[in-house]
Protein backbone atom coordinates (compact mmCIF):
# COMPACT_ATOMS: atom_id res chain seq x y z
CA UNK A 1 0.00 0.00 0.00
CA UNK A 2 1.25 3.33 -0.50
CA UNK A 3 0.74 5.38 2.24
CA UNK A 4 3.05 8.53 2.92
CA UNK A 5 2.56 10.20 6.33
CA UNK A 6 5.61 12.83 5.86
CA UNK A 7 3.99 15.91 4.80
CA UNK A 8 1.04 15.30 7.22
CA UNK A 9 3.18 15.30 9.84
CA UNK A 10 5.15 18.12 8.70
CA UNK A 11 1.95 20.23 8.68
CA UNK A 12 0.62 18.79 12.00
CA UNK A 13 3.13 21.17 13.47
CA UNK A 14 1.35 24.24 12.41
CA UNK A 15 -1.24 23.34 14.52
CA UNK A 16 -3.80 24.70 12.49
CA UNK A 17 -7.48 24.83 13.81
CA UNK A 18 -10.14 24.16 10.09
CA UNK A 19 -13.81 25.09 9.39
CA UNK A 20 -15.79 23.11 6.74
CA UNK A 21 -18.66 21.31 6.43
CA UNK A 22 -18.33 18.02 4.16
CA UNK A 23 -21.25 17.27 2.54
CA UNK A 24 -20.23 13.70 0.93
CA UNK A 25 -21.09 10.16 2.46
CA UNK A 26 -19.13 7.05 3.05
CA UNK A 27 -19.97 6.53 -0.71
CA UNK A 28 -23.57 5.98 -0.04
CA UNK A 29 -26.18 4.87 -2.91
CA UNK A 30 -25.35 8.58 -4.81
CA UNK A 31 -21.43 7.09 -5.27
CA UNK A 32 -21.01 5.75 -8.95
CA UNK A 33 -20.81 2.23 -8.63
CA UNK A 34 -17.29 2.90 -10.72
CA UNK A 35 -16.67 5.95 -9.38
CA UNK A 36 -15.36 9.37 -11.05
CA UNK A 37 -17.41 12.00 -12.25
CA UNK A 38 -18.30 15.08 -10.69
CA UNK A 39 -18.92 15.53 -6.83
CA UNK A 40 -18.49 10.93 -6.87
CA UNK A 41 -16.56 11.57 -3.39
CA UNK A 42 -16.31 14.86 -1.95
CA UNK A 43 -18.62 18.47 -1.46
CA UNK A 44 -18.33 20.82 -4.62
CA UNK A 45 -17.36 24.38 -5.28
CA UNK A 46 -15.36 24.51 -1.57
CA UNK A 47 -13.17 27.02 -0.64
CA UNK A 48 -8.93 25.86 -0.40
CA UNK A 49 -7.10 27.32 2.30
CA UNK A 50 -3.38 27.91 3.36
CA UNK A 51 -1.51 26.24 6.16
CA UNK A 52 -2.13 29.63 8.12
CA UNK A 53 -5.77 29.08 7.58
CA UNK A 54 -6.17 31.93 5.24
CA UNK A 55 -8.32 31.74 2.06
CA UNK A 56 -6.23 30.73 -0.71
CA UNK A 57 -6.98 32.40 -4.10
CA UNK A 58 -5.11 31.23 -6.58
CA UNK A 59 -6.09 29.03 -9.98
CA UNK A 60 -4.95 25.26 -11.55
CA UNK A 61 -4.89 22.17 -12.45
CA UNK A 62 -5.95 19.02 -10.34
CA UNK A 63 -3.37 16.07 -11.10
CA UNK A 64 -3.44 12.48 -9.50
CA UNK A 65 0.35 12.10 -8.63
CA UNK A 66 1.83 8.80 -7.98
CA UNK A 67 5.51 7.54 -6.89
CA UNK A 68 6.45 4.80 -9.66
CA UNK A 69 9.58 3.18 -8.37
CA UNK A 70 11.15 6.15 -7.32
CA UNK A 71 10.13 8.29 -9.98
CA UNK A 72 7.65 10.81 -9.60
CA UNK A 73 4.39 10.92 -12.56
CA UNK A 74 1.29 12.75 -12.64
CA UNK A 75 -0.75 10.54 -14.71
CA UNK A 76 -4.54 12.07 -14.65
CA UNK A 77 -6.78 14.91 -14.08
CA UNK A 78 -8.81 15.27 -11.53
CA UNK A 79 -10.41 18.55 -11.81
CA UNK A 80 -9.55 22.02 -11.51
CA UNK A 81 -9.31 25.02 -8.98
CA UNK A 82 -10.60 28.56 -9.94
CA UNK A 83 -9.70 31.43 -7.11
CA UNK A 84 -9.64 29.30 -4.73
CA UNK A 85 -12.83 26.96 -5.23
CA UNK A 86 -12.13 23.27 -5.78
CA UNK A 87 -14.35 21.38 -8.42
CA UNK A 88 -12.89 17.52 -7.99
CA UNK A 89 -13.39 15.65 -11.07
CA UNK A 90 -12.15 12.57 -10.33
CA UNK A 91 -11.43 9.69 -13.66
CA UNK A 92 -13.80 7.31 -14.07
CA UNK A 93 -10.47 4.45 -13.72
CA UNK A 94 -7.12 4.32 -13.09
CA UNK A 95 -4.74 2.52 -15.29
CA UNK A 96 -3.91 -1.18 -14.36
CA UNK A 97 -0.21 -0.17 -14.52
CA UNK A 98 -0.31 2.15 -11.48
CA UNK A 99 -3.18 -0.34 -9.34
CA UNK A 100 -0.31 -2.51 -6.81
CA UNK A 101 -1.82 -4.91 -3.46
CA UNK A 102 -3.60 -2.85 -0.71
CA UNK A 103 -2.03 -4.67 1.92
CA UNK A 104 1.33 -6.93 1.18
CA UNK A 105 1.50 -10.72 2.16
CA UNK A 106 2.54 -9.74 5.69
CA UNK A 107 -0.16 -6.94 6.57
CA UNK A 108 -2.87 -9.44 4.94
CA UNK A 109 -1.91 -12.27 7.32
CA UNK A 110 -3.81 -9.82 10.22
CA UNK A 111 -6.65 -9.55 8.50
CA UNK A 112 -9.65 -11.55 9.49
CA UNK A 113 -11.11 -10.49 5.84
CA UNK A 114 -9.38 -9.28 2.73
CA UNK A 115 -10.72 -9.47 -0.77
CA UNK A 116 -7.93 -12.09 -2.86
CA UNK A 117 -6.67 -10.33 -5.60
CA UNK A 118 -7.55 -6.81 -4.53
CA UNK A 119 -5.68 -3.93 -6.13
CA UNK A 120 -5.99 0.02 -5.29
CA UNK A 121 -4.41 3.23 -6.10
CA UNK A 122 -4.19 5.62 -3.05
CA UNK A 123 -1.76 7.63 -1.48
CA UNK A 124 -2.35 10.37 1.12
CA UNK A 125 -0.85 13.03 -1.01
CA UNK A 126 -2.49 12.11 -4.55
CA UNK A 127 -4.21 15.60 -5.11
CA UNK A 128 -1.35 18.27 -6.51
CA UNK A 129 -2.39 21.67 -8.12
CA UNK A 130 -0.34 22.76 -11.33
CA UNK A 131 -0.23 25.34 -12.80
CA UNK A 132 -1.40 25.53 -17.03
CA UNK A 133 1.62 24.23 -18.29
CA UNK A 134 2.18 21.50 -15.81
CA UNK A 135 4.32 22.95 -12.99
CA UNK A 136 3.96 21.96 -9.04
CA UNK A 137 2.13 24.49 -7.36
CA UNK A 138 1.56 22.74 -3.75
CA UNK A 139 -0.57 19.09 -2.64
CA UNK A 140 -4.44 19.44 -1.50
CA UNK A 141 -5.63 17.25 1.19
CA UNK A 142 -9.08 17.04 2.55
CA UNK A 143 -8.89 16.77 6.70
CA UNK A 144 -8.35 19.17 10.38
CA UNK A 145 -4.69 18.53 10.55
CA UNK A 146 -4.95 19.70 14.49
CA UNK A 147 -7.85 16.98 15.13
CA UNK A 148 -5.61 14.36 12.73
CA UNK A 149 -8.54 13.44 10.90
CA UNK A 150 -8.52 13.72 7.51
CA UNK A 151 -11.15 12.25 3.99
CA UNK A 152 -9.01 10.49 1.52
CA UNK A 153 -9.76 9.03 -1.77
CA UNK A 154 -8.86 5.12 -2.36
CA UNK A 155 -9.45 3.39 -5.86
CA UNK A 156 -10.35 -0.03 -5.45
CA UNK A 157 -10.15 -3.00 -8.39
CA UNK A 158 -12.75 -4.86 -7.40
CA UNK A 159 -15.49 -5.00 -3.74
CA UNK A 160 -15.06 -6.62 -1.08
CA UNK A 161 -14.60 -6.22 3.25
CA UNK A 162 -11.29 -5.42 4.74
CA UNK A 163 -11.22 -6.29 7.97
CA UNK A 164 -7.45 -5.44 9.57
CA UNK A 165 -5.59 -4.71 13.35
CA UNK A 166 -2.46 -3.70 12.12
CA UNK A 167 0.80 -1.99 13.90
CA UNK A 168 1.55 1.39 12.27
CA UNK A 169 4.23 3.93 13.24
CA UNK A 170 3.64 2.77 16.78
CA UNK A 171 0.13 3.34 16.85
CA UNK A 172 -2.82 0.04 16.88
CA UNK A 173 -4.61 0.78 13.54
CA UNK A 174 -8.02 -0.73 12.80
CA UNK A 175 -8.99 -0.99 8.97
CA UNK A 176 -12.54 -1.86 8.40
CA UNK A 177 -13.48 -0.76 4.84
CA UNK A 178 -16.51 -1.98 2.60
CA UNK A 179 -14.84 -1.30 -0.54
CA UNK A 180 -16.96 -0.72 -3.85
CA UNK A 181 -15.37 -0.98 -7.21
CA UNK A 182 -13.66 2.24 -8.01
CA UNK A 183 -13.59 5.45 -6.32
CA UNK A 184 -14.15 5.00 -2.03
CA UNK A 185 -14.11 7.81 0.53
CA UNK A 186 -11.87 6.49 3.64
CA UNK A 187 -11.78 8.47 6.70
CA UNK A 188 -9.21 8.65 8.59
CA UNK A 189 -9.09 9.39 12.64
CA UNK A 190 -6.61 8.77 15.40
CA UNK A 191 -8.07 9.55 18.94
CA UNK A 192 -6.19 8.56 22.23
CA UNK A 193 -3.75 6.62 20.37
CA UNK A 194 -5.26 4.70 18.12
CA UNK A 195 -5.56 5.26 14.52
CA UNK A 196 -8.63 3.92 12.14
CA UNK A 197 -9.62 3.67 8.28
CA UNK A 198 -12.82 3.22 7.14
CA UNK A 199 -15.75 3.92 4.83
CA UNK A 200 -18.06 4.58 7.80
CA UNK A 201 -17.68 8.43 8.89
CA UNK A 202 -15.59 7.57 11.68
CA UNK A 203 -14.43 11.31 12.65
CA UNK A 204 -15.19 13.35 15.31
CA UNK A 205 -14.87 16.71 14.36
CA UNK A 206 -16.11 16.92 10.33
CA UNK A 207 -17.09 20.33 11.00
CA UNK A 208 -13.32 21.09 11.68
CA UNK A 209 -12.77 19.22 7.85
CA UNK A 210 -12.11 21.40 4.78
CA UNK A 211 -9.20 21.35 1.98
CA UNK A 212 -6.02 22.70 2.64
CA UNK A 213 -3.21 23.64 0.18
CA UNK A 214 0.51 22.58 1.19
CA UNK A 215 3.02 24.62 -0.59
CA UNK A 216 6.58 23.69 -0.40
Amino acid sequence: MIVQYHKIALAATFGLAMAFTLSCSSGGDDTPPNGGGKGALFNENSQIYNMNNTPYNGSGIIKLYVRDEGEDKIIENAGSVTSGIINLNLPSSIPNEYLEDFFDDESQSSCTSYPKGLKSFFDDDMFVLTDNNGRYIGTLYLGSVEDKEYIFAAYFSKAGKITCNLEEHGFPTVYNIDAKVGWNALYYSRQAGNEGFSTNNILKKEKDIKWIIYLE
